[in-house]
């Protein structure tokens, strides 16, 4: 019985590859995720034969049933539709670029805008300057581990094992196409170098930060220092040592609407400069402390210590001492941050959205994507995004703390 367009739009992977058969040696091979491959099976010189027509749904089913008549018509005067179709005129551009790029094109609904940008500056990147040029038939496994390893060289685990799979996929993607080609990525895999184990350090959840406010707030026995570094490490979500080394040249605009911080490279793990907007709560710190700095003073934090600041260890003590031992670490708030503002939605439309872009919140931690490649890092990306997002943060912050006082109260 012939096929419908609804029987294979309905088509779900199962455990193992399966057949949708159609008529006179056309049908749908559905793979474990879903994929649908057209096949063609045919006899030639006493011999079965299979060969690939294209991907469904980008090759319909009436076209699918186009190409099996126009190739049983070579078949029947002997000639082979796999030779006819690798080497006849006008034979489509075999090289890894033009398949990757077609891949791309029948992937793009599936991504996001960013995530298709991203993952086709990759293949530019690293992929394309190697093996773009190349008959994808002709790319053997060894070839493929060597540019994965370059991409190991420059000191990522994470990327190369993305590139290795985006790679695959391209092949994979030739194969349901028709070209006689194998996935040269399948026997690398072993070969890669295992991922370093990610350490999450204790921090603080966004429901508990109301609680812990409060208590920094009231405590007597904690010096000024101590609490502003605390506070003002957790509302910029800035680093430690970015905090204990704050200069007083630093800071601009901090009496105007929009002051900033701006951090120079030397101080930064990327070695970047980075600028991070001062919400007003931040900013009214940073103006108290300068107007009771003494006038030889350059450092914020600056004490009488081998380093001139506050020690490494002062703000984790004072963790310590507010209850927090092994339940939280200075670098923690950035993580609650990280979670809170990446969780955080609002409605547009009836539909929730997320209520702040991902890029923002990585800016203000001050990460740059593996994939930037950009000869000059844009400090002032984002700025007013990253304005509008730490002052949320902060406003958010107050607001726990006050509920917290008012559960206090009533409880």
């Amino acid at each position: 019985m012939p096929l419908s367009d609804t029987a294979i739009r309905k088509a779900r992977g199962r455990e193992k590859p399966y057949r949708l058969t159609d008529e006179r040696g056309l049908y749908v091979l559905v793979q474990p995720d879903g994929a649908r491959w057209w096949r063609l099976d045919f006899t030639l010189n006493g011999k079965r034969r299979t060969m690939g027509l294209g991907v469904y749904p980008d090759v319909e089913l009436g076209d699918a049933r186009e190409k099996r008549d126009r190739f049983r018509k070579l078949i029947a005067v002997g000639i082979d539709p796999v030779k006819h179709r690798r080497t006849g005129a006008g034979e489509a551009d075999a090289s890894f670029k033009a398949v990757a790029l077609q891949w791309f094109e029948a992937n793009r609904h599936e991504w996001s805008d960013r995530t298709y940008a991203v993952k086709k500056r990759r293949f530019e990147q690293h992929i394309f300057p190697e093996i773009g040029h190349k008959d994808i038939r002709a790319i053997e496994p060894p070839e493929m581990l060597r540019i994965i390893r370059q991409i190991e060289d420059r000191g990522t685990t994470d990327l190369p094992r993305r590139m290795r799979a985006d790679c695959g996929s391209v092949f994979r993607f030739a194969i349901a196409s028709g070209w006689e080609t194998r996935d040269a990525t399948a026997d690398i895999k072993g070969a890669l170098k295992k991922r370093k184990k990610t350490v999450h350090r204790a921090f603080i959840r966004p429901g508990d930060m109301g609680e812990f406010l409060l208590k920094l707030s009231e405590d007597q026995k904690e010096d000024q220092d101590t609490k502003d570094a605390l506070l003002l490490t957790i509302l910029t979500a800035v680093r430690t040592d970015e905090l204990r080394f704050a200069h007083k040249s630093e800071f601009e605009d901090i009496n105007c609407e929009k002051p900033l911080w701006r951090i120079p490279k030397e101080r930064m793990k990327m070695d970047r400069e980075h600028l991070s907007p001062l919400s007003s709560q931040a900013a009214a710190i940073v103006r108290r402390r300068l107007e009771e700095l003494p006038e030889r003073q350059s450092l914020l934090f600056g004490r009488g210590t081998k380093s001139g600041t506050i020690s490494e260890n002062t703000m984790l003590y004072g963790l310590y001492r507010l209850g927090y031992h092994s339940r939280a670490t200075v670098h923690g708030f950035r993580r609650t941050f990280s979670t809170l503002a990446n969780e955080a939605t609002k409605v547009v439309d009836g539909e929730e959205v997320p209520m702040w872009h991902p890029d923002w919140v990585e800016r203000c931690l001050a990460h740059v994507p593996e994939d930037q490649v950009r000869a000059a890092y844009n400090a002032a990306e984002y700025l007013p995004q990253r304005r509008r997002l730490l002052q949320w943060w902060a406003d958010w912050l107050d607001a726990q703390r006050e509920n917290a006082q008012v559960r206090r109260l009533i409880g």
